[in-house]
């Protein structure tokens, strides 16, 4: 019985113990404010870079006249509010970069150091060679902060509805000048070369090989929109073809609404349209290659709901 008994000393030093606080459950913290604001802002600029590079384009030339000065200012704003906040982002999936990560942004950057570099080396103007040489930089930045910002769900649907807005408006604008610029301009050429010329901003004697371009271009050329070359539209033109096809075969609520599909349709046949002006057989060929893979997607979808509904059926009987 003397063993059983326990000391009462204990017990009352138990009753006199301070209670310990409660231990709060590990997990990840909030973000601050400002860091959450700061990737708001990145994401903004983002956008705006889109926005900004899609109607205020800078070829070869205008680039090294300093053409694409806020292009890169964009850019290096846009890299620096990704890389404040990128260290801090705390309970991110994804937010340490990994090596393969690291050794893709260092590649881009060796790159655009390299160009930076050569474009020093080679240019004679040391101002056009200078330009020519942060727009490497700034090219470098954009795909850096991009490979950040687009690891989270939500900044992807948001840039891809951007980029599918603003091929619309590029397909649009492509049919405008299609149909209305493009006829009224070589009329006016025809009749008065040297004021068209002086209106778009081509320095060409009569005779020289600029003006030879500027003819052909104009009378053997499609729309290019707000574009040097029609290349470079064709390949805006494409994201409207190929979000078309990739929402329709992805998503039921889009088959299944009858106002979705027209709307689908008639902005696939908006795109197809404008492409087809444009007369690049690459990419016509590219944005069918899209669509059929979207309708094929579809297709394999369909049968393998209808052969899990069929086998749904047989197995109900066979019960």
């Amino acid at each position: 019985m003397a063993k059983n008994r326990r000391p009462l000393t204990k017990r009352r030093d138990d009753r006199h113990r301070a209670p310990t606080a409660p231990t709060e459950p590990a997990g990840p913290h909030p973000n601050p404010d400002w860091l959450t604001w700061c990737r708001r802002a990145a994401l903004a600029l983002l956008g705006g870079v889109l926005v900004y590079v899609a109607y205020h384009p800078s070829d070869s030339v205008q680039v090294e006249n300093g053409d694409a000065l806020w292009f890169c200012v964009l850019s290096i704003l846009l890299w620096t509010a990704t890389m404040s906040s990128q260290p801090r982002v705390i309970g991110q999936t994804g937010s340490t970069l990994d090596r393969l990560s690291a050794t893709i942004d260092g590649l881009a950057w060796g790159l655009a150091v390299w160009m930076f570099v050569a474009a020093l080396l080679t240019q004679c103007d040391l101002r056009q060679a200078t330009n020519e040489a942060w727009v490497w930089v700034a090219g470098a930045a954009v795909f850096s902060a991009s490979r950040r910002l687009l690891r989270d769900r939500s900044n992807q649907v948001v840039v891809v509805a951007l980029m599918f807005a603003i091929a619309t408006g590029m397909a649009v604008h492509a049919l405008h000048q299609q149909w209305i610029s493009l006829p009224q301009t070589r009329a006016q050429f025809f009749a008065d070369p040297e004021t068209v010329l002086r209106l778009a901003g081509v320095d060409a004697p009569p005779g020289s090989a600029a003006r030879m371009l500027f003819a052909n271009r104009l009378v053997d050329g499609g729309p290019t929109a707000s574009f040097a070359l029609a290349n470079s539209l064709a390949a805006v033109l494409l994201t409207v073809l190929i979000v078309v096809s990739v929402i329709v075969a992805t998503s039921k609520a889009t088959r299944r609404s009858k106002w979705r599909m027209a709307a689908g349709l008639a902005l696939a046949w908006l795109g197809a349209a404008a492409l087809l002006a444009t007369r690049r057989r690459r990419a016509l060929s590219a944005g069918l290659g899209g669509l059929g893979g979207g309708g094929g997607r579809r297709h394999e979808r369909e049968l393998a709901e209808s052969g899990r509904s069929a086998g749904s059926r047989v197995a109900r009987r066979a019960v």
